[in-house]
């Protein structure tokens, strides 16, 4: 009987990426052969799982998964990694929307435009936080910067409402989806 190393289990997470150079996102979906491939959407409205957020120095390279040295806490950040390659600060955080992506998604980057948007959006819940609640965010759009001596597009975020924390996210990625009526003008009610 040959070994089941195969990775495509039910409780793998699915991720999402922000491409910075041209200001559009993508998701990760399995094609018709069962293989993950990048799909272009359109981000509306999520839910932010900025409670369990986390930092760290990342090395992203083309065609490999990424590597982390986590930091301890938001407040006592870890080592860099001294290997010669290029490690850089970045985050992860879950998202949760039915709508848009059936469940649970990743969002990890350590691009300088993503960690400008993503920062912008915590210090703006850090100041509306609420114990049990986290932010239903809008996607709003980009803003050019020039980073250095080149320029990147950061995502701009708006904070819609503070919602209690869906049960989703409580109990992790891998829990059953629970199905939204396509009619429901708000996933996410206060």
């Amino acid at each position: 009987m040959p070994l089941n190393l195969g990775n495509d289990g039910g409780s793998s997470k699915k991720f999402i990426r922000y491409m910075a150079s041209i200001g559009s996102w993508s998701k990760s979906e399995k094609n018709e052969n069962g293989d993950y491939q990048d799909v272009k959407f359109e981000f509306s409205q999520a839910v932010f799982d900025f409670s369990n957020i986390r930092t760290g120095w990342a090395v992203f390279a083309k065609g490999m998964s990424p590597e982390w040295s986590m930091d301890e806490s938001l407040t006592k950040q870890a080592s860099k990694p001294d290997d010669g390659r290029e490690w850089k600060r970045g985050f992860k955080v879950d998202i949760f929307s039915q709508q848009m992506f059936g469940g649970i998604v990743e969002w990890s980057s350590n691009s300088t435009g993503a960690s400008m948007g993503i920062a912008d959006l915590y210090s703006a819940y850090e100041k509306q936080a609420e114990d049990g609640k986290l932010p239903a965010v809008k996607f709003t759009g980009v803003k050019p910067v020039k980073v250095g001596m080149g320029s990147t597009n950061v995502p701009l975020f708006e904070i819609t409402k503070m919602v209690a924390t869906p049960e989703e996210l409580q109990q992790g990625f891998d829990t059953p989806a629970v199905v939204v009526a396509d009619d429901e003008d708000d996933e996410f009610p206060a």
